[in-house]
């Protein structure tokens, strides 16, 4: 199978080229940069261990680890996939190695394989290429799967593809996933070293909640265009009971704004990138976009950190292992429907908002990601040393 993989590999790698050179122009690849891709970027090797994070947030989930091995002198290559990313890795990992990840395809990984030569290879969330797995298996790189996750639709993918994926998932030494049903599907798809840890992304809590005496609006935070009818909906039932606070909408990409259509006049629209934490310091209830469509959610943990319990809709499969633990703690308000929500949003309107378990519940959670880093680092250095 994995011959027909790379089969089909090199066939599209002219296209693939192509592909790269007209996302330049349309300014969504690096012009200076995105023969990267290709395995054909400058710097050498070898490195001790190449971090894969796809987008901004797994390179996010990743940092602690990266931070813990920078204290090592370990030497780290991070790679990430898109142009935010890699603006991120600037300002977040100034000191660190960056690149872009090459494609899965046999003479661009190849290429990279051979320029860096990493001990170890480590994958970040839901990052599967086999190509990449194979590639590491012939070269005896030891390969980890950190923060891993399986989206539905992945699990059926994958699943259907088990005599093939399996035989390269057996040889991976680590996986660390962040919830028990992805454990289950990686183990039933040939893994051997699979346990459940907490998401690494609790790490990056506070030690304390942010705390602001003024409470003066609800916050929309991460819609998406798919959700108009939702922020419509509530927006109606927050006037019907004639209350007036601002209501705030942060769209998960502000520069597609246009795509939510004309609003009405009350419904404040933020515009600027970088404005959540100035809405959630004075917000006095949250409810997070991207859960009321199949798009499986955006990142809960951002309101808690502003002592603030989020309102969530049904699709979080992106966060599932984040969900079960805020919900163990009661940390998160999870609804079915836009009603639900409705509802919900007028009760946290009536509650206190800094009640004082909120910062036990941010400290119990943050442990729990310290001691899945904590892990993370020790299989590291098992590995390496």
């Amino acid at each position: 199978m994995i011959r027909l993989y790379n089969f089909i590999g090199h066939l599209l790698t002219p296209w693939a080229e192509r592909h790269l050179q007209q996302r330049c122009q349309r300014g969504k690849e690096d012009p200076l940069r995105f023969q990267e891709k290709l395995g054909r970027g400058s710097g050498q090797g070898p490195v001790d261990v190449w971090i894969h994070a796809a987008s901004i947030g797994e390179l996010n989930a990743a940092r602690p680890i990266i931070a813990g091995l920078n204290e090592e002198n370990i030497r780290v290559l991070v790679t990430t996939a898109t142009l935010s990313s890699a603006q991120m890795a600037a300002s977040w990992l100034p000191d660190c190695l960056h690149r872009f990840a090459p494609l899965d395809l046999p003479s661009a990984r190849k290429r990279f394989f051979h320029q860096w030569k990493p001990q170890c290879l480590i994958t970040i969330d839901s990052e599967i290429w086999p190509g990449w797995l194979y590639q590491a298996q012939k070269q005896n790189i030891k390969v980890m799967m950190f923060n891993a996750r399986l989206s539905p639709k992945s699990c059926r993918r994958w699943t259907s593809l088990r005599p093939f994926v399996g035989k390269i998932l057996r040889h991976v030494a680590v996986i660390h996933a962040q919830d028990v049903a992805s454990a289950k599907v990686f183990s039933l798809l040939g893994s051997k070293q699979v346990k459940v840890t907490a998401p690494l992304k609790l790490a990056l809590l506070p030690k304390h909640a942010e705390q602001n005496g003024k409470r003066d609006r609800f916050v929309f935070l991460s819609m998406h265009p798919e959700e108009r009818d939702v922020i419509m909906k509530l927006r109606d039932h927050i006037r019907h009971h004639q209350i007036s606070m601002d209501i705030w909408m942060i769209p998960r990409h502000p520069d597609r704004v246009n795509e939510f259509g004309k609003l009405p006049s009350d419904i404040l629209v933020e515009k600027q990138f970088g404005q959540v934490s100035k809405h959630l310091a004075q917000a006095k209830a949250v409810l997070v976009g991207g859960s009321f469509f199949p798009h499986g959610g955006q990142n809960p943990l951002e309101p808690l950190m502003f002592g603030v319990r989020p309102i969530v809709g049904p699709f979080m499969h992106n966060f599932t292992g984040i969900v079960t633990l805020m919900r163990e703690q009661k940390a998160i308000i999870q609804v079915e429907d836009i009603e639900q929500a409705a509802d919900k949003l007028l009760d946290t309107y009536q509650q206190d908002q800094k009640s004082p378990d909120i910062t036990p519940i941010i400290a119990h959670l943050r442990h729990l990601g310290n001691q899945s880093v904590a892990d993370a680092l020790h299989a590291v250095k098992g590995v390496l040393l």
